[in-house]
């Protein structure tokens, strides 16, 4: 297996979000402490990583054999950068205890 890092691109959204989703809501302590669930979770990295893509803020390493996504580094300001996100108040109370959330 051969990987590169790459900046991500808008077609590898869902693939991205999935790995989030399984990576933070079953393995990353701060947020797992905030009961988050993995729809919670889904819904809020379809909401940021987008954004974060379109700026090229979002690196990938990806197999070059597969294509397949092995990581994801995902890079916002959460208040700044989406000041037009809607952000539920569980969000935004995980936002404040964690400085940076995800």
């Amino acid at each position: 297996m051969y990987i590169k890092i790459i900046t991500s691109t808008i077609d590898m959204l869902e693939e991205i979000v999935a790995i989030q989703t399984a990576a933070f809501s079953e393995r990353e302590p701060m947020t797992m402490s905030l009961n988050f669930t993995k729809e919670e979770m889904y819904d809020y990295f379809l909401k940021i990583i987008p954004e974060s893509i379109n700026a090229g803020l979002t690196m990938a390493a990806v197999d070059e054999d597969t294509g397949a996504v092995a990581a994801v580094v995902i890079c916002f300001d959460a208040f700044a950068v989406f000041p037009n996100i809607e952000w539920t108040p569980k969000e935004i109370d995980g936002i404040s205890k964690t400085n940076i959330f995800f």
